[in-house]
């Protein structure tokens, strides 16, 4: 090939690369990072929630059953401790009958000691495990709403009652662990989210 002809081909071949590049289709921008802060209320949240007044009921329930099982059987140890020490017991201190019926008092007491335990620690832990889901679905939901919202910041804002504090520690403290001092009540999303999350239960997600 002529000299001529190399250097037409490679200027053609430089004039195909520069508009490829000049016409190449731009790479999507990133979208920018949110840049809103907001403020909401926990307590205000938990004390609103469907699903809290759910657990709440819940909770109720399994505490009255088990109130009402250990009622019957504090009301069994009354009434055989009350037969023992009766005067019209048909059997006599010190026999074997009577024996045997102060060892089936004891049992009972004992048994009545261990389901009081146990009824106590199974709502402490039936307590704490519906709080650590409710907990979860806040957070669920919290991550939801700023993601959808450009929310970059999301701070607590309590309330800090401090007119209950009983001395000028209980004060101090009070006032010392306040995240948020003020915040314009357009930045708070408690109302927002609340509702949120009860229409979301009430559809079905709580279940």
């Amino acid at each position: 090939m002529k000299p001529r002809s190399l250097l037409i081909t490679a200027m053609a071949a430089m004039t195909l690369a520069f508009a490829a590049v000049r016409f190449a289709p731009a790479q999507a921008a990133q979208s920018p990072p949110p840049t809103r802060i907001a403020v909401i209320n926990l307590a205000q949240v938990f004390d609103k929630l469907d699903e809290q007044a759910a657990n709440t009921a819940q909770l109720d329930k399994i505490t009255a059953q088990l109130n009402d099982e250990q009622s019957k059987r504090k009301d069994e140890l009354t009434k055989l401790s009350g037969e023992l020490s009766s005067p019209n017991y048909p059997f006599k201190p010190g026999s074997d009958e009577y024996k045997k019926a102060q060892d089936n008092v004891l049992q009972k007491s004992m048994e009545l000691e261990a389901f009081s335990n146990m009824a106590q620690q199974k709502i402490a832990l039936e307590t704490r495990d519906r709080m650590i889901r409710l907990y979860t679905h806040i957070q669920d939901a919290v991550n939801q709403y700023c993601k959808a919202n450009g929310i970059a910041l999301l701070l607590v804002q309590d309330d800090a009652n401090l007119s209950s504090a009983k001395t000028p520690q209980d004060l101090l403290g009070r006032i010392m662990n306040r995240k948020v001092i003020y915040a314009d009540p357009g930045f708070d999303i408690t109302q927002k989210l609340i509702a949120q999350m009860n229409a979301d239960y009430r559809m079905g997600a709580g279940k």
